[in-house]
């Protein structure tokens, strides 16, 4: 499926742009290559690397990347057909 396949029903309006920018893209090869693309910049990172933080207080690489799975995971579970059907219903 194209990006531009989609119906303004099937996705939250706080993703318009996104899916916009997108442009003329298959989405599941823009996921796939999303994620490859992610992978091959994580995966030699050194546990130093990994626990850099830029200040105090801020995130760890290690922590953010915790994060990102986090959210996804949760969304996941979100997005089960019949929570996607309420969440529509009440605009989110």
């Amino acid at each position: 499926m194209n990006a531009n396949q989609l119906n303004k029903n099937e996705y939250n309006p706080y993703y318009k742009f996104y899916i916009e920018e997108l442009g003329n893209v298959n989405l599941i090869d823009v996921l796939n290559s999303s994620f490859d693309e992610f992978l091959a910049t994580i995966k030699n990172l050194s546990e130093e690397k990994l626990m850099y933080r830029y200040a105090d207080g801020k995130w760890t690489i290690k922590e953010f990347i915790q994060h990102l799975i986090d959210t996804e995971r949760y969304d996941f579970q979100e997005m089960t057909p019949q929570n996607y059907k309420a969440l529509m219903k009440i605009g989110m």
